[in-house]
This record gives structure tokens, C-alpha cells and sequence, in this order.
């Protein structure tokens, strides 16, 4: 009799095994999320990407770094294992193009997740009106590395600005150059509402600074994946009309080797919970299945399983690759 309750055992134990994932076992029980610095859209949609993983059961934390071109390095490294990165950036890591100095082969998509738009911000004493009127003048485009100081200076390339100087802090600390007379004006490409630009026009009487059309096509001649996009109505206090500006998708990135069903999991939830990401960041609203579409690098295994599943069309560009 013992020994026929111990093979009932034993076989229920066998069933149960099998029925049963271990995915969970193989996964990190703590991760961070490669952001940008403190006030940049970046940090805080990492904030709202915490709740996923907590509903994952993993223990996740925001890690402030260079932004864009920074993290690529930290992924590729493996020494964060996700991170938020606009993919014109992304593309000159994984091709070894740009500031690029190797190929970053490491990094695979999960999902688009905003259009970073470019636009600019200054007081309204300063008589700054599009991207051009920055010559001659201190600008800023957030910390040395990111996305925003290397498109402000690609661009102001292409237009032939020579600015008085360029400084490279957080996005947070421009706000108070501005308030003392350091600084003309700042950059950002990234999510909307910008936290130091949306400080800036609501405290400081400061206002957009946008392009031009006839600026925003030569932009895209030269630079594809900045499309050309526009900042919305009303997206900040008193801005009334739609300014033109730059449009860079930004995506959740990760590690080649990260898990299977990890990936999966991370994007099933991400949609699952789309409002309580909205909630957290405004900018996250662009967070859907139909705009996984401007995915431009290779997917995760794990989430592209996904999004065959559901039948979400992904562009050939972002196809897994071995």
C-alpha cells in the first residue's frame, strides 16, 4: 500500500511538472531600465514600465544614464537588461553607423512605444522663433549622449549654425539656466509633455520653438527616421496650434539573451495594462498594437511571438534575426 501511494505520488508530481511552467525561475528577479536623466520624458515612462514588471513579479528600478546613445552601450554590455531608446540612435548602434563606433548587435525591440518629437524651448523675451534662430546663441539639448544633444547638433550641422555654446546637463537643470540668463534655449527629442520644457512655458514665460516645413524636409532628406511629424495642439500652456516638428519613434529595447517568455510576457502585460501606462505619462497613449508598425530593428524571439499571435503586422525591418 506504501509503495502504491508513493508511485501515485511520484506520477502526480510528473504531471504537475509538466502542466506547470518554470519560466519564472529562469527569469532576473531584479532589473533596471537604462532612462536618461532626471526630468527627460525617458525617466519618467521607465516609472510607468516599473508597474509591468511588478505585475511580472520582477523588482524593477529606473536607472538615470546618457539617454540614447548611452544606453545602446549599457544594453549591448548587458549591464542593464531594458532601456528606452529613440531608434534613430538604436539603428546607428546596431549597424555601427553615426556615433556609432561598432556594431551593437545585442539589441532586439520589444515595442514602439512613443514618436519623440523635436522641438525647442526658450523665453519669449529672447525673440527665438524656429530652430534656426539658435545661431549664435548657448543652447542646450539635455545631457552629453543623449538623443536630443546629438540631434541638436546633427541638425545645427545640416543648417550651418555655429552656436555659441553647447551645454550638456539635466534637462531638469536648464530650466534654472534659463530662469538666470545662462542660457538661451533648450532641445528635446523625446515623449510629450517635456518636463523642463512644460516648467519652462508655464512658469518662466517661455515659449515653442519649432521648424520650419521647408526645414523639416531637408531634415528628413538627411536623416530618414526623423519623419516629419508635428507637436500637437494644445500639449502645452497657451500653445494654441500645432507647431512642425520632428517625429523619432522611441522603443522598449532588450538583450538578446533575455528569456523567451519573458519578452512575451513583458509585451502581453504592456498592452494589458495600456491605461495604466497612459496614466503615469501621457506620451504612452501611442503605446498600441496598430503603431508596433514603425518598429525599424530586429524583434525579440519572445516578442515577436506575440504579435504573430495577435495577428499585429510588423515591418519586414523588424523581423527577429538569429
Amino acid at each position: 500500500m506504501k509503495k502504491r501511494i508513493q508511485m501515485v505520488f511520484v506520477i502526480f508530481l510528473a504531471f504537475f511538472l509538466i502542466q506547470v511552467p518554470v519560466f519564472a525561475a529562469e527569469w532576473p528577479k531584479t532589473v533596471s531600465i537604462g532612462t536618461a536623466s532626471v526630468g527627460g520624458t525617458f525617466y519618467y515612462v521607465g516609472g510607468a514600465f516599473v508597474k509591468i514588471f511588478e505585475k511580472m513579479g520582477v523588482k524593477a528600478t529606473v536607472e538615470v544614464t546618457g539617454g540614447s546613445v548611452h544606453n545602446p552601450k549599457l544594453l549591448n554590455a548587458k549591464q542593464i537588461l531594458f532601456a528606452t531608446i529613440a531608434q534613430g540612435s538604436a539603428y546607428d548602434a546596431y549597424m555601427g553607423t553615426g556615433w556609432a563606433k561598432e556594431k551593437h548587435q545585442n539589441l532586439r525591440t520589444l515595442l514602439a512605444i512613443f514618436p519623440s518629437i523635436g522641438h525647442g524651448y526658450a523665453l519669449r523675451k529672447s525673440n527665438i522663433k524656429t530652430f534656426r534662430d539658435f545661431n549664435g546663441k548657448i543652447v542646450s539639448g539635455g545631457p552629453a549622449g543623449g538623443t536630443s544633444d546629438m540631434y541638436l547638433r546633427n541638425i545645427g550641422g545640416l543648417f550651418g549654425l555655429n552656436y555659441q555654446r553647447v551645454v550638456t546637463v539635466p534637462f531638469a537643470d536648464t530650466v534654472n539656466l534659463l530662469r538666470d540668463g545662462m542660457l538661451h534655449a533648450g532641445w528635446s527629442s523625446g515623449g510629450v509633455p517635456h518636463g523642463a520644457t512644460n516648467e519652462v512655458i508655464s512658469t518662466l514665460d517661455g515659449v515653442i520653438v519649432g521648424f520650419t516645413p521647408e526645414d523639416l524636409k531637408k531634415i528628413n532628406q538627411k536623416y530618414p527616421f526623423l519623419a516629419i511629424g508635428e507637436l500637437p495642439a494644445n500639449t502645452y500652456k497657451n500653445q494654441t496650434e500645432p507647431v512642425p516638428a520632428t517625429a523619432d519613434w522611441s522603443a522598449i529595447f532588450t538583450h538578446k539573451d533575455l528569456p523567451d517568455d519573458m519578452a512575451y510576457k513583458f509585451v502581453e502585460l504592456s498592452f494589458a495594462n495600456y491605461d495604466l501606462l497612459v496614466a503615469t505619462h501621457k506620451s504612452l497613449q501611442d503605446a498600441t498594437p496598430a503603431n508596433q508598425k514603425n518598429l525599424a530593428l530586429p524583434l525579440h524571439p519572445g516578442a515577436y511571438k506575440y504579435y504573430k499571435e495577435k495577428n499585429i503586422p510588423i515591418p519586414e525591418g523588424a523581423l527577429p534575426v538569429k
